[in-house]
């Protein structure tokens, strides 16, 4: 039987799955349980960016919208 990181790696090779999605399980493989996501959006004519690390992305937008109530996100970036 094949190790789970062979398996990964082949399953990418013949787009069983996607890079994100390899890149997931290689994620969980190596035991990281969090995630950087990178926010970002505009607010009285000036850009601004912040990073909120969560488990997942659902989470990251849940603590964004509590921590930055006034603030109004319109693109999100996994950058782990």
């Amino acid at each position: 039987m094949k190790d789970k990181l062979t398996q990964i790696s082949d399953d990418l090779n013949h787009d069983i799955i996607t890079e994100k999605e390899a890149k997931r399980q290689l994620l969980f493989l190596c035991g990281v349980s969090t995630r950087t996501f990178r926010f970002s959006g505009m607010k009285h004519g000036k850009k601004f960016i912040r990073e909120i690390q969560a488990k997942d992305r659902e989470s990251a937008i849940a603590d964004f919208e509590l921590t930055y109530p006034d603030l109004t996100w319109r693109f999100s970036t996994d950058i782990t």
